[in-house]
């Protein structure tokens, strides 16, 4: 690795700055049935509150004969709510989740964790947002809160989740082929968290994994692109296993290989991808503007020091250097070297540069591709290109290659060229 140019900001802080897709017949997974997904939809809160026609309440614990406060004889483990009420769970931190009736608390029954909520309609309101087929609620031993975990079929879950991570308006084909790269990437995660058996869940719901807020945005162009690639996969070349199929807003110019951004390469990811097409998108180029007393903060709060490393030396005796390192020939930072000087005190912490950019804030400092300069001595301005981590396809690049008249299967040979489609249900 190399690094650019150096610039002297003042008050002891220093920076650095760094200036297709194989036509086969498409085959089978064995098994070819549509899997259903788990989603994170809510993390150890408090309490949620819930709405539907007529729910439906299942204990599926067999460690206790019955929900407690149940009157059922006949069927303990389960109740069905009265039309149209509204309830409150919560899990108080016994293993237990405890469901009471909102407009009478009196009415209340527990049950050991898991709880299976779901309605004859379809839906269970959480929050008021709508979720299909059941919703789970974990309680564990220790830990007030719940979890709350969608599952639903897979096809079902992308109709949900066109309009939160994409635009149903936009060209078919770019939709098309962002349903296949989100489709594969859930599977993909299925898959693994059957490695995890202590989790509950296969997907968050945000940004950690894909955008997914229930039935709320599904509409009827969505639903029209799910159907149309229904099954449909990507693969690497020799496997049948979908691949890790990331995508991101924004590339700049040039995507990234995971082993660039994560530090691991993910099977069909051998060769970046020049991208001439996302040039109309707002964050093509952009600029974050911080004062130097909120990056030294947002850094040490990724560090975990809730002060300066040393608390006896005064800010002005204390210098802090940012230095930022790149590969030869490379646009995207890798690493951040952290190092604090105090005389006779001195700490240092190498970092990769996508941490750096979580810590300091991954609205304002949009990607990793970026240079470092001042401004008026106090404060520090990162300008670059791209939103996003820049692995995979670029949903704005796709946006225009769709208007430009591409297919779906060239979006996704431009931006995943070491992979093939394979329809598995």
């Amino acid at each position: 690795m190399n690094s650019g140019r150096i610039l002297t900001l003042g008050f002891g802080l220093f920076l650095v700055g760094i200036p297709s897709l194989a036509s086969v017949p498409e085959a089978g997974v064995p098994g070819g049935v549509e899997p259903w997904v788990r989603v994170r939809v809510g993390e150890w809160k408090n309490t949620f509150e819930i709405r539907g026609y007529d729910l439906v309440f299942q204990a599926l614990s067999t460690r206790e004969p019955a929900f407690i406060g149940s009157k059922s004889k006949t069927r303990p483990h389960r109740f069905t709510a009265n039309r149209g009420t509204e309830w409150k769970i919560d899990c108080p931190g016994s293993g237990r989740v405890r469901v009471t009736l909102a407009s009478d608390p009196s009415i209340r029954y527990e049950a050991q964790s898991p709880v299976r909520v779901e309605s004859p309609s379809g839906f269970v309101r959480i929050e008021d947002r709508p979720f299909r087929s059941q919703v789970y609620f974990y309680g564990a031993k220790g830990t007030r809160g719940c979890e709350a975990v969608n599952k639903l079929p897979i096809e079902k879950y992308l109709e949900g989740l066109v309009n939160s991570e994409f635009n149903s308006r936009w060209n078919r084909d770019a939709i098309d082929a962002q349903v296949v790269a989100a489709r594969t990437y859930a599977y993909h995660e299925i898959i693994e968290a059957k490695k995890r058996p202590q989790e509950h869940f296969d997907l968050e719901s945000t940004t950690k994994d894909q955008v997914y807020e229930g039935a709320q945005k599904e509409d009827f162009l969505a639903s029209q692109s799910v159907s149309r690639t229904r099954g449909q996969i990507l693969t690497a070349r020799s496997s049948v296993k979908p691949m890790k199929a990331y995508y991101h807003s924004t590339c700049g110019g040039e995507t990234a290989l995971p082993e660039e951004v994560w530090g691991k390469a993910e099977p069909g990811f051998e060769r970046k991808v020049v991208c001439p097409y996302c040039k109309t998108s707002p964050a093509f180029s952009w600029e974050g503007v911080f004062s130097k007393k909120t990056l030294i903060e947002r850094v040490l709060a990724g560090l975990k020091f809730p002060k300066f490393p040393f608390p006896t030396i005064g800010k002005s005796e204390m210098e802090f250097t940012l230095t930022a390192f790149a590969k030869k020939g490379g646009r995207r930072i890798q690493e951040v070297l952290l190092s604090w000087n105090g005389g006779l005190h001195e700490l240092k912490s190498r970092i990769p540069a996508q941490k750096f950019r979580l810590w300091v804030g991954p609205v304002e400092l949009k990607s990793t591709n970026f240079e470092i300069f001042s401004l008026n001595g106090d404060s520090v301005v990162f300008r670059g290109r791209g939103y996003g981590h820049g692995v995979g396809m670029c949903q704005w690049g796709a946006k225009e290659m769709g208007s430009e008249g591409f297919n779906s299967r060239k979006i996704l040979s431009h931006y995943y060229p070491d992979a093939v489609v394979r329809r598995t249900w």
